[in-house]
């Protein structure tokens, strides 16, 4: 599916993408207010956030890395530095651990290394 997302600046791609449940591409926006001075800053609404109207959720992180790559592919993106916090930050694991090497940097925030028990 093709994500929804807001684009400033220019340069090489910044990509965020946002923490979860009722969020979306408006997180970090200081952050991209900021960094677009310098970046082109994509922000993406994930699946079921935002403007990206979903209910599959039922292999969320799988579709949501399919979900980036096809639309980045679509804007006609192909390195990216990637901003993940939280939900966005699992997503932005996903996403870089693929074989193709679309992504550039990787800063991540809100996650730990393990899962809690509870």
């Amino acid at each position: 599916m093709k994500l929804a997302y807001r684009e400033s600046g220019s340069g090489e791609p910044l990509v965020f993408l946002h923490s979860g449940l009722e969020t979306s591409s408006t997180d970090f926006i200081y952050q991209q207010k900021y960094f677009r001075q310098f970046y082109k800053v994509l922000a993406f609404d994930l699946r079921g956030h935002g403007d990206s109207q979903s209910t599959n959720f039922s292999n969320f992180f799988e579709d949501s890395v399919q979900d980036l790559f096809e639309t980045l592919s679509e804007i006609g993106v192909t390195q990216i530095h990637l901003v993940g916090a939280s939900l966005g930050a699992l997503v932005a694991i996903y996403f870089s651990n693929r074989p193709a090497r679309v992504t550039k940097s990787l800063i991540i925030s809100g996650v730990t290394p393990t899962k809690p028990e509870n």
